[in-house]
């Protein structure tokens, strides 16, 4: 056996079985590191640094101003005021992480000062590491658990049912699903660019001109808009709908490639097996960082430095911020 797990047995020299054979060559490897797919995640949905206060308050506009013909009457002292709204994005996560080393207690297990150090620096990294997968399952939880505010938030996508397709039925089915799923996302991603009362999850507003209730508007610039997809939909899209629909080069025609985000199927919930993705502004789903400091206490009694990392954060889903969720809608052939 090439491979065996520790502890061992230090074996016999391989000359001399009367002496030991030393293992003097110890080697990290990081079997457990974010990935691209946790750090895009987790830094899409950052929306600045509080460095100070209680958390960030953002406005949004709700609606349009008034549009009037020009007349000789004069109006130059009628007071129109802008329809704003605002939602704060509260710090109130305070978390802590501890791990406890033992400089001393280490020696007997390397032969070298170089060895401990690298050792104590490839364990200590799993501060960071753990707080990032936290955050990971955080903000992926806004996502897998929000609930949109109007129906209309709620893009349904026809997919054929493959159940028992084979050979030439199957290929032509999975490409239409592809290619029905490119072009749905693609109209919406649209929509979305020009004022539409149709996505933020708060759906009226009371004029504060004329005391109305009046519809909500947004719309949004190509680059504010975020992608966020399930890979059980994305996969088949690139290998089942590139080649007949889109050419390479031109996907970042379709979505905003500077703002894609890629949920593997593991990420999605069951409930949410049958979500495509979610379209909304890059803000919508929003995590406020606050202090990250590490600190640390040797204890005399027992060798050991215990060291804590510290960090604090406020997370929400923004509801004036527009946002939509795909969704299959399996169909038979």
């Amino acid at each position: 056996m090439a491979i065996v797990l520790n502890p061992i047995t230090l074996p016999a020299s391989k000359m001399l079985d009367t002496m030991t054979t030393l293992i003097g060559d110890i080697r990290f490897n990081d079997t457990l590191a974010p990935s691209d797919l946790v750090n895009d995640l987790v830094d899409s949905c950052r929306i600045g640094k509080v460095d100070y206060g209680k958390g960030i308050v953002y406005t949004f506009k709700v609606g349009l101003l008034p549009v009037k013909d020009t007349t000789e009457t004069s109006s130059a002292f009628n007071i129109t005021k802008p329809n704003v709204a605002q939602e704060t994005i509260v710090i109130d996560k305070y978390k802590h992480i501890p791990i406890s080393i033992s400089e001393i207690l280490s020696r007997d297990s390397v032969l070298s000062g170089t060895s401990l150090n690298e050792f104590f620096s490839f364990v200590m990294s799993l501060l960071e590491d753990t707080a990032q997968f936290y955050l990971y399952d955080l903000v992926n939880n806004m996502y897998q658990s929000w609930t949109p505010g109007q129906n209309t938030q709620t893009i349904m996508v026809d997919q054929l049912d493959t159940t028992g397709l084979t050979g030439a039925d199957l290929t032509q089915a999975l490409i239409w699903n592809a290619n029905e799923m490119a072009k749905v996302m693609r109209k919406t991603l649209n929509n979305m660019k020009i004022p539409n009362s149709k996505y933020t999850d708060v759906a009226t507003y009371t004029d504060v001109n004329t005391g109305e209730t009046e519809n909500v508007i947004s719309a949004l610039r190509s680059d504010d808009l975020k992608l966020v997809m399930n890979d059980k939909y994305w996969t088949n899209f690139l290998g089942d709908s590139m080649a007949s629909l889109f050419h390479s080069e031109k996907i970042g025609e379709m979505i905003p490639g500077d703002k894609f985000v890629l949920l593997p199927e593991d990420a999605m919930t069951q409930a949410n097996s049958d979500v495509m993705g979610w379209l909304s502004d890059k803000k919508k789903f929003a995590l406020a960082d606050f202090y990250r400091a590490t600190l640390s206490i040797l204890d005399p009694s027992t060798t050991y430095q215990n060291s804590f990392l510290h960090f604090a954060f406020g997370n929400g889903v923004f509801e004036h911020a527009p946002g939509v969720v795909f969704k299959a809608n399996i169909i038979q052939p």
